[in-house]
């Protein structure tokens, strides 16, 4: 018999795998945990603003066009890329009113399937997960529920089981990607973890949904892309909050509340080559030093946030999934920082109206905000190239017989 040297940072999975089948959530907790999603589920509906929710009803408007020789992209605008419409398609079934409980319900399952999937994956900070989980869900899904970012978080927790399992991910990649374009950035982890062959699928495979989606219609796919490319910058953007403190007019473009429509339409080319640097940047030191794929593609999506013209409530959902686990992982600073960037998000969106109507206050809470983001994006890339910088020595090592 032989004796193998495992490096720290394997020794905890090689434990999370051993106790997977010890893996167990009290009943109790588990009636607590669906009881607190079905309150947000009936509650915000009926108790808050209807920005919280009306994105659904939109999404009942659009669908009633469906059917009789009326398809999505084809004959009529989706923009959305296409496995998001999966849970909307039922809305013509459905009066309007059921179809935003019956949505809501199919996005907290989604969300609670992804905080099932972490905590499996990690039977031994469980406990920890779904603490964190739920103090950013109470925040968050208030909004959340009532859009469609649940479906590519799904897939992007597989991602990262996955990569502890050192299994394949490039299908959660490409399923990501076919709901929100956002888990393309997965590729670099994938990269990082020297599986090119899983890179080249994920590649080849989010070329072919691109490919079948424009050969299904050309001028749906096309009408995508416009709309998405919008008007103006949305105030919550990083540029349209500075735009919106120096008083520049404020109006609504392809339903987001945007300053000075009809122009800086070179901010997302700019912003979007600048975050493509930083990628290139990430990936060639990571290639060569090594790095944590988690909270490196944690920090290049938040920082993907800021490379653009729209900074919607609900993506900060993007970020759970990767900031949970790095919180799990003994990082509470960063945990707290970013619950701290969430309460302020929320607090913003109670805040619309003295923030459209000029208060010094909301408008600079905004931009901390943002630059909140951007540190922490900036801190997650650090962590995790100095995560892969480390050598460790035999202090930091588990001895495990093989034979």
């Amino acid at each position: 018999m032989t004796q193998t040297v495992l490096p720290a940072e394997n020794a905890e999975l090689t434990a999370n795998s051993e106790n997977q089948s010890k893996f167990h959530v009290p009943k109790l907790v588990r009636v607590l945990e669906i009881l607190l999603r079905l309150i947000i589920v009936f509650a915000v509906p009926l108790l808050l603003d209807r920005i919280f929710w009306w994105d659904v009803v939109y999404f009942w408007y659009v669908h009633q066009q469906f059917g009789a020789g009326r398809l999505p992209y084809a004959q009529y605008l989706w923009e959305f890329p296409p496995l998001t419409l999966i849970p909307t398609l039922i809305a013509p079934l459905l009066p309007q009113g059921a179809f935003i409980f019956v949505f809501a319900l199919m996005m907290a399952t989604l969300e609670y399937s992804t905080l099932e999937i972490l905590r499996r994956s990690r039977p031994a900070q469980a406990v920890k997960i779904a603490i964190f989980w739920h103090l950013f869900l109470i925040l968050l899904a208030p909004i959340a529920y009532f859009r469609l970012d649940f479906i590519p978080v799904f897939f992007a927790a597989i991602v990262i089981v996955r990569w502890q399992a050192g299994e394949n991910s490039f299908w959660a990649i490409i399923l990501g990607f076919a709901a929100k374009l956002w888990p393309a950035v997965l590729i670099i982890g994938v990269l990082i973890k020297r599986r090119f062959r899983d890179a080249l699928y994920a590649v080849c495979g989010m070329a072919g949904v691109v490919l079948l989606w424009y050969a299904y219609s050309p001028s749906g796919f096309t009408d995508f892309l416009k709309y998405r490319k919008g008007s103006g910058l949305q105030i919550e953007s990083l540029f349209g909050a500075f735009k919106l403190l120096v008083g520049a007019p404020v109006s609504q473009a392809s339903g987001a509340i945007v300053v000075d429509a009809g122009g800086w339409g070179w901010v997302d080319a700019v912003s979007s080559l600048v975050w493509l640097a930083i990628v290139v940047v990430v990936l060639v030191v990571a290639m060569k030093r090594g790095g944590e794929p988690i909270r490196l593609c944690g920090g290049l999506v938040t920082l993907s946030l800021l490379a653009s013209h729209l900074l919607s409530p609900q993506y900060l959902v993007w970020l759970m999934p990767f900031v949970v686990v790095v919180w799990a992982d003994g990082k509470w600073r960063l945990g707290v920082f970013s619950l701290a960037i969430s309460l302020l998000t929320v607090a913003v969106i109670f805040a619309y109206g003295p923030l459209l109507s000029g208060s010094l206050f909301w408008q600079l809470a905004l931009i901390v905000r943002n630059l909140s983001l951007l540190a922490l994006g900036t801190w997650l890339l650090v962590l995790g190239l100095r995560y892969g910088a480390r050598t460790p020595d035999s202090s930091q090592a588990m001895v495990v017989p093989a034979t």
